[in-house]
């Protein structure tokens, strides 16, 4: 049965997702067409319900989830007295995620991740990659929940059954649930800060400290700050300074040397190499590793963790979500490159690209009047979560380290569309393209990277860049949207309930 349910096409699933959301759209079809669309719905529910489910069990019995991986290993790494930013193949038992090619290990984190993970690393790692997915579960479902809060989103049975189908067929997702990522818990944090700068439960306070748990957890969250100036969230700002300050201290205390290592030689390293690549002289040796799989009869194309064989990939997708990669290797960029070697901070060359584009989208958001909104007005709750997920647009596309993955971000963003479609009146020429602009990106990043494969093989390399695109289109169809909103005269009935 799971095998059956492993085999139901994805692209299918989505085209019969859209079919009834156009016949439960078309109202003037009459009843039946609008029941038509009501089983449609249902039926692609049910199906995407027993897919995911499966596809979830295969991958707990069959797959790596190479990121987990990581993050177990530093914890593991811990236990034994070893650093989690070493790979340790030939200890005994080995220390190694299954993945790593380097002499350094994947884990980019600060020192606390890796003690947090050390406290789920007393459990076998089959059983804690399997407890993961239903916490990728979990923190989703609280995120959506939370954003239909405090839109004040009126939601039927039918339309939490329409959510939860879009959710199960979200590439970013999907691939969270495959690797293992930790990308949900910064996106419910993003949430619980927006939330938390409302101003009629306002605790500002206790969003910069929300915001400062997600830069630790991933370190690109850094790039909030120069949006909370824009916006004059100065007690959100001293909130993320305190709570970052105190994070650190907290960290120094539990584990001092290896966070002065962190900060002093990994860090810059991280930078230097944009995450857990390196130059060749740094890579295990091939014999070494070959010699390694052969010790422990591990089948070609498979790995290991904890003495049992997981294959690597369920799929191995497009996966870039960031301009400082395509860009960074171009012509101009290494000019930039050498220039900061001039001065000795060629090791910083992939940041400072970073802090480039974010200031390109910045001066975009400046000259565009939607970065500082009008004097005197205070936003919505609607136009508040509009302005913030064009926020982590930029922050996601300007950061280093960032993968299709990461855009599970952008998965309450489909909630936006949905409280413009309940406005009543009709919509400006310029708010309906930028909100079919937004669909489109949606759809770019939601439909899967493997779906895009054949045509970056027939000659279009571009289709392998199909995140980055998506993400350009969504921070374009959100601004349009704000902007648009602004431009009205202030409406307390629309989008005005806080939670």
């Amino acid at each position: 049965m799971q095998t059956f349910f492993m085999q139901i096409d994805l692209h299918g699933l989505i085209g019969l997702f859209v079919l009834g959301l156009v016949l439960q759209m078309r109202k003037a079809g009459g009843p039946g067409v609008e029941k038509a669309g009501r089983f449609v719905l249902i039926l692609a529910f049910v199906l995407g319900l027993a897919r995911t489910v499966s596809f979830m069990m295969y991958c707990a019995e069959n797959v790596l989830q190479m990121d987990i991986a990581c993050y177990y290993t530093a914890g593991e790494s811990l236990w034994h007295g070893l650093s989690p930013y070493k790979t340790h193949l030939w200890h005994n038992p080995p220390v190694w995620d299954g993945f790593a090619e380097f002499q350094h290990s994947r884990f980019l984190y600060p020192p606390i991740i890796a003690n947090f993970f050390q406290l789920l690393a007393v459990w076998p790692y089959a059983a804690v990659k399997t407890m993961w997915m239903p916490v990728v579960v979990l923190c989703v479902t609280l995120s959506l929940w939370l954003s239909v809060r405090y839109l004040g989103l009126k939601m039927t049975p039918l339309r939490w059954m329409g959510l939860a189908t879009f959710v199960m067929l979200f590439a970013p997702f999907l691939m969270e649930l495959e690797v293992g990522q930790v990308n949900i818990l910064t996106m419910l944090f993003n949430i619980l800060a927006i939330r938390a700068m409302s101003r009629t439960s306002p605790r500002p306070y206790l969003a910069g400290l929300y915001f400062a748990i997600a830069m630790f957890i991933k370190l690109q969250g850094a790039f909030i700050v120069p949006f909370l100036l824009l916006r004059g969230k100065w007690a959100t700002l001293r909130g993320f300074v305190a709570g970052s300050l105190g994070i650190f201290l907290i960290c120094f205390t539990i584990n001092g040397p290896l966070t002065i290592d962190y900060w002093k030689n990994q860090l810059p390293r991280i930078s230097w190499i944009a995450g857990e690549h390196g130059p060749k002289e740094l890579r295990i040796p091939f014999q070494d590793k070959q010699l390694f799989l052969w010790k422990y009869r591990i089948p070609q194309g498979m790995t290991m963790k904890q003495y049992r064989v997981y294959q690597l990939f369920y799929d191995n997708p497009i996966n870039n979500a960031t301009l400082v990669r395509p860009l960074g290797t171009l012509d101009w960029a290494h000019r930039i490159y050498q220039g900061l070697g001039r001065v000795g901070l060629a090791k910083q060359g992939t940041f400072f690209l970073a802090l480039a584009f974010l200031s390109v989208f910045l001066i975009i958001g400046l000259l565009g009047r939607f970065w500082i909104p009008p004097r005197g007005r205070t936003l919505t709750p609607l136009q508040d979560f509009i302005y913030w997920h064009a926020v982590f647009v930029v922050v996601l596309v300007s950061g280093v380290r960032t993968w299709s993955a990461n855009l599970i971000w952008m998965l309450p963003a489909a909630l936006i569309l949905l409280k413009l479609h309940d406005e009543p009146g009709t919509m400006s020429p310029g708010l309906r393209f930028s909100f079919w602009v937004t669909i489109s990106a949606l759809v770019l990043i939601g439909v899967p990277d493997a779906g895009f494969r054949w045509m970056a093989e027939r000659g279009f390399p571009l289709f392998y860049q199909k995140c980055v695109a998506g993400e350009l289109l969504l921070f374009a169809g959100l601004a349009g949207i704000l902007s648009s909103l602004l431009s009205r005269a202030p409406s307390p009935a629309f989008g005005a309930r806080h939670a």
